[in-house]
């Protein structure tokens, strides 16, 4: 590969330097090393000058190049006068082979050398060797020693035996353990917080082996809480007695109240403004309240929660909402008055929600007048993704199950269950396969018997594209939509990087909402679409069509992550 490094315009150029024979990592270390390229913009750069630097720069390139374990390099430069009056210093360079590990002695000694799970160090011999790897093996070793509590741990003998008649790089650790360290107390330096409540969020006790992972994990436990702005964790390490390290935790309050305002577009909603407020902690113990309101054509709610820190704060919290909306989209006009209490639970990558709802809801021009419903119901989310922003490969999955029983506080019985599966797979560097699926189904007399809200509809941005915001369902003989007590989608799309942050698209989507699975008829669709990995987030917008009608082509913005 040839490289031409040149600085402005050629014609204020004092050198223009080219290399030939390195690239990437290796060729950003030589422009590094090389001081012909460090001073080939300096103003008045005499030739005695430039020829020194010529001089220099075999020995540099050899410099740069011995940490990527080359260390059979050879240079062939060549200096002459440029057409713009400047200087063209051209090399070319023969990198040669990287040199192979040769033996390999890693020893970890003293107390901390029984310790089960060594880390793999990662230099094997025959393998070529670099300065990097090697460096992370020794940052590997001491970092395995000290999240075991191995504080004085250090390098007895660390070295690189370079044998260049035999070509070879003999590699020789040994890291002395020292004696194990532990916890000692766990104090809290803050205000306005009951120190018995912060102690939940500390999952060591005193006694137990010290560990860099474990104050990590409590500052960022701390942290994601959004009680602190700060959170600052100190190993007491010149206090310590008897080998217990004292832990000091210094936390600096966040701003009591939090206030959002947004504004947004979707097809489905159409425009929409969103207000929130939230109290981020109220008392001693870590309770919080808050209160959203969100205003568009199609839905206008009103929504707020308080939340309560349970035993493991960490993984539980207890939580109360009350909800008011009016609905007003094509397929159903109504009211709804809720009140719901849940209990949260995350389990490493799965969050659980046991809740119990009382709905009141008024629908309109619908197959009953009103619902009043007590609605036990649990759900569970997996999800597991490499960006929360644009998601090159991840999985969500969602259960829920959900009824009412009439007689207990409910006006109709059902019994119903939900799951949704997206999965998002990259099979090449800049293409994405997404997979879709969704699947409900409804025990129930009749649809009746099912509150307007429970109900199943299909079509919309995030549904059937090419369909209307919840367009499919079973249709009464006047046209009214009453939605479904069954739901099968399913969707599949690629999706194609065109240039930098812009990706084009296109998919095939099938699903409906229906009554009889023995009636089950899916209504397919086609399109293509746009996607912006913009400052804002991920902008998707489709264009769709149905594929069993003549329907019209429907265009679908939708502004948010993937999964």
């Amino acid at each position: 590969m040839a490289a031409t490094l040149t600085a402005g315009a050629s014609a204020s150029a004092a050198v223009k330097v080219e290399l030939e024979g390195v690239d990437g990592a290796e060729e950003k270390n030589v422009e590094a090393f090389l001081s012909i390229y460090r001073e080939r913009e300096a103003a008045n750069l005499l030739e005695s000058r430039v020829r020194r630097l010529h001089e220099l720069a075999p020995e540099q390139i050899q410099q740069a190049l011995a940490p990527f374990g080359r260390y059979r390099v050879k240079v062939e430069g060549e200096l002459t006068p440029g057409p713009d009056g400047g200087w063209l210093a051209r090399y070319r360079i023969d990198a040669g082979p990287q040199i192979p590990i040769g033996r390999v002695d890693v020893r970890v000694t003293g107390e901390g050398s029984a310790e089960p799970n060594p880390p793999e160090v990662a230099l094997k011999p025959g393998e070529p060797f670099t300065h990097a790897g090697y460096e992370a093996a020794k940052s590997r070793l001491k970092a395995f020693a000290r999240d075991r509590g191995y504080l004085d741990a250090r390098f007895r003998d660390s070295g690189v035996e370079i044998d260049l008649e035999a070509y070879r790089a003999d590699i020789a650790l040994q890291l002395e353990t020292g004696p194990r360290f532990y916890f000692g107390e766990i104090s809290f330096e803050q205000e306005g917080f009951d120190p018995a409540f912060l102690r939940k969020f500390v999952d060591v006790s005193p006694g137990e082996p010290f560990s860099d992972n474990a104050l990590l994990g409590l500052q960022g436990a701390l942290i994601n809480t959004d009680y602190f702005s700060q959170v600052e964790v100190h190993p007491r390490t010149a206090e310590v007695v008897d080998r217990r390290v004292p832990v000091e935790v210094s936390l600096t309050p966040n701003l009591p109240n939090r206030y959002r305002l947004g504004l947004g577009y979707g097809t489905d909603t159409g425009v929409r403004g969103i207000f929130d407020w939230t109290r981020r902690y109220i008392g001693t113990q870590g309770h919080s309240a808050g209160v959203e309101l969100l205003l568009s054509p199609a839905l206008q709610r009103l929504d707020a929660f308080y939340r309560i820190p349970l035993e493991n704060p960490r993984k539980e919290f207890a939580q109360f909402r009350a909800t008011a909306e009016r609905y007003d989209t094509d397929s159903r006009k109504g009211t709804l008055a809720s009140l719901r209490a849940e209990h949260n639970t995350f389990f490493d990558k799965w969050q659980q929600i046991l809740a119990v709802d009382y709905d009141y809801e008024v629908p309109e021009d619908d197959l009953e007048s009103e619902y009043y419903n007590l609605i036990p119901n649990a759900g569970w989310t997996w999800k597991i993704l490499d960006d929360p922003i644009f998601t090159r490969s991840g999985v969500r999955v969602d259960l829920k199950v959900q009824g009412a029983y009439e007689g207990a506080l409910s006006s109709s019985s059902f019994l119903q269950g939900y799951t949704r599966v997206k999965a998002i797979y990259p099979p090449l560097d800049d293409m994405r396969l997404i997979a879709r699926a969704e699947l409900g189904a409804t025990l129930a007399d009749s649809v009746a018997d099912i509150p307007t809200s429970r109900r199943f509809y299909a079509g919309g941005d995030n549904s059937v594209r090419g369909y209307g915001y919840e367009e499919l369902s079973p249709t009464l003989p006047d046209g009214t939509k009453t939605g479904g007590k069954h739901l099968v989608f399913g969707s599949l799309e690629v999706d194609q990087r065109v240039t930098g942050d812009w990706f084009a698209a296109a998919f095939v989507d099938a699903g409906n909402a229906f009554n009889d699975f023995g009636q089950m008829d899916l209504e397919p669709s086609a399109g293509v679409g746009v996607r912006w990995l913009s400052p804002v987030g991920l902008i998707r917008f489709d264009v769709a069509k149905p594929l069993q009608d003549d329907g019209d082509v429907r265009i679908h913005l939708v502004i948010g992550p993937d999964l």
